[in-house]
């Protein structure tokens, strides 16, 4: 799952993993991984995403 959340802060990003867990229940406590990157917008954004899509299916609950 990728949750994008352009132009945000910390907060709101904390909000966000927390809303995700509750409504995932007991799934989300057992397959964990919270993966946050950081980007400007522009053309290298497509890059960033690629990398964090490969290091998520290094993570064991992938």
């Amino acid at each position: 799952m990728i949750v994008d959340l352009p132009s945000s802060t910390t907060s709101a990003v904390n909000r966000k993993i927390v809303e995700l867990r509750e409504r995932g229940g007991v799934l989300a406590l057992g397959r964990v991984l919270t993966l946050v990157i950081i980007t400007d917008d522009g053309p290298g954004i497509e890059h960033s995403i690629e990398a964090a899509n490969s290091a998520s299916r290094e993570h064991p609950a992938g």
